[in-house]
């Protein structure tokens, strides 16, 4: 293994460790869940930028296993494993074409939602649960609005970390 390898496994990790205390931090609050989960995309995509989608997606899984191991909320670790920690690596896989892409990104977050609810449901109620039966596609709709809202959130971070703060960080010069 290369020397600048063993570096960017190096941040991985480190950014593993405090996407992991985050999401703890964002649990022990308990009405920042969500907020704590956009915040660890933010390390994800942060990390895709300076050490590649391979070196990313490593500390995207283990940031999902310690944070499975250790968090009591087993539902927002999931959210963070299928949706904040992969979407900023698969986001640079989406289709050039805008009106393509935004059909794709439609279908991605009606999957994700329909996949959060479906667990919400079935896994993680309760046999008495309080939801009602008409509230699910009015989640379905917010999930989908928030969906397309973080995206383009991703996208104006991005593009700001790479013009502004990226040559101010100078990361690149620890990992050579």
């Amino acid at each position: 293994m290369k020397r600048s390898d063993i570096k960017k496994l190096t941040l991985s990790a480190v950014c593993a460790g405090l996407s992991t205390v985050i999401l703890y931090l964002g649990y022990l609050s308990g009405v920042l869940d969500l907020s704590a989960i956009a915040l660890c995309s933010l390390v994800t995509l942060m990390l895709r930028h300076e050490t590649g989608r391979r070196f990313a997606a490593v500390s995207a899984a283990a940031c999902t296993v310690l944070s499975l191991l250790i968090l009591p909320n087993k539902l927002m670790v999931l959210g963070y494993g299928a949706l904040a920690g992969a979407y900023p690596i698969l986001r640079e896989f989406m289709p050039k074409k805008p009106a393509l892409s935004w059909i794709v990104k439609f279908v991605t977050g009606a999957a994700v939602t329909a996949a959060y609810l479906l667990l919400i449901r079935f896994v993680f109620t309760a046999s008495g649960s309080d939801v009602s039966g008409f509230m699910y596609p009015v989640f379905a709709v917010l999930g989908i609005v928030m969906f397309i809202i973080f995206d383009l959130f991703l996208g104006v971070i991005s593009r700001y970390y790479v013009t502004r703060l990226r040559p101010r960080l100078r990361i690149d010069r620890f990992l050579k």
